[in-house]
C-alpha cells in the first residue's frame, strides 16, 4: 500500500510533500489511509484506482464508507504503468519534480530510478495517478508518447 501527497507550485512544479508505504494488514491498511485522511484534510482529494471488475466495485465501495465525508475519487485504472507514468516521467526529466527532503526520500529516488523494470512499483503508480489528477484537474492536457 502506498499513498502519496502531491501538490503543485505557482510555476507548475510538482511537490511530493509525504510518502507513506508499507505491507500492512487490513486493519493496519485502514487505520493508516484514515489517519493520512485526517492529517491532510477534507479540502484534499483522495484518489483511489479502481481495479477492474466486481472485485473493484466492492473496493470502491468499501474504501467510500470508510472515509465518508472525505472527498474520494475512484475511477478504473486503463493503460499500462508506463503510459500512465509517461507525463510524470516527462516532468521529473524537465526538472519539474520537487520534494521535501525526509527519510522516504531515498527508497522513492531508487524505485523511480529501476522503474519499470524494478522490484516496486507502487510509489511510481500512484505519483503517476496523482501526477495525472493534478494537471487534468488544472485543464491541462497530455499526449503519452
Amino acid at each position: 500500500t502506498v499513498g502519496i501527497l502531491l501538490g503543485i507550485d505557482n510555476n507548475n512544479n510538482v511537490w511530493i510533500l509525504d510518502v507513506n508505504r508499507g505491507q500492512y494488514d487490513t486493519f493496519t491498511r485502514d487505520r493508516t489511509i484514515l489517519q493520512c485522511a485526517i492529517l491532510d484534510g477534507k479540502d484534499t482529494p483522495i484518489l483511489i484506482p479502481q481495479d477492474p471488475g466486481q472485485a473493484g466495485v466492492s473496493q470502491k465501495r468499501y474504501f467510500h464508507k470508510l472515509l465518508v465525508g472525505y472527498n474520494i475519487i475512484s475511477k478504473p485504472v486503463t493503460g499500462s504503468k508506463e503510459i500512465r507514468a509517461s507525463p510524470f516521467s516527462s516532468s521529473v526529466n524537465g526538472g519539474m519534480l520537487k520534494m521535501v527532503k525526509d527519510n522516504w526520500n531515498r527508497i522513492l529516488l531508487e524505485e523511480m530510478r529501476t522503474f519499470p523494470s524494478g522490484k516496486h512499483d507502487d510509489c511510481v503508480d500512484a505519483m503517476s495517478d496523482g501526477y495525472n489528477f493534478i494537471f487534468t484537474r488544472l485543464n491541462k492536457t497530455f499526449t503519452a508518447a
